[in-house]
């Protein structure tokens, strides 16, 4: 491997890395302020008021992806123009990552975003909200860093590949599902624990 070919590899990987951390970094900031809102919003209601308005939130959002009802959630369809990205690829990847770690700023397409935020707020402590932010973040950066991985890596031959992560997308749906579920059921037993315990 020549010089230059080392340097392109090394720059890319400190983008790829910058990209991951700063994802990461602004998922936990925006998650701390969303959960910390929450929390001070319902931390004087009865726990079993909280629980009780996270089930109704949870069918709520349920239906919502079942598409019986439709709600409006906050959220921009906004994508990062392209006039922002014309520093080097490791300051765009920095911009990029700060972006769309967030979660706030760009499209949000499943609920389960909303739910969890919700429920580290009422079942939590602020604090929840950073590690939940920090854990939404680095995941939100990993689909492309994986795609573009084994892009590279000739794993994925072209965009109609059917290894090609982006045809994955269908499998969000019923994962966002069952984190709806399994909130619900969550919310469900800890209302009965209440109930029982009064």
């Amino acid at each position: 491997m020549h010089l230059g070919e080392m340097y392109r590899l090394r720059s890319e990987w400190k983008a790829l890395l910058l990209y991951i951390m700063l994802s990461g970094i602004s998922g936990a900031i925006f998650g701390f302020i969303i959960v910390t809102g929450v929390f001070y919003i319902t931390f004087w209601l009865a726990p079993f008021i909280k629980f009780f308005t996270l089930f109704i939130f949870i069918i709520v959002l349920i239906l919502k992806e079942a598409n019986i009802i439709k709600i409006w959630l906050p959220q921009n369809h906004w994508q990062i123009p392209s006039s922002w990205l014309f520093h080097s690829k490791v300051v765009n990847m920095g911009i990029w990552g700060s972006v769309l770690g967030a979660g706030v700023f760009t499209y949000i397409p499943y609920t389960s975003f909303y739910a969890l935020y919700i429920f580290s707020g009422i079942a939590f402590s602020p604090i929840y909200g950073l590690i939940f932010g920090f854990v939404y973040g680095f995941t939100r950066a990993l689909t492309p860093l994986i795609y573009v991985v084994l892009r590279n890596n000739q794993v994925i031959k072209g965009d109609n590949d059917p290894t090609n992560i982006l045809n994955l997308r269908g499998f969000n749906k019923p994962i966002n599902i069952i984190v709806l579920f399994m909130l619900l059921l969550y919310s469900v037993i800890t209302m009965i624990i209440i109930y029982i315990n009064n």
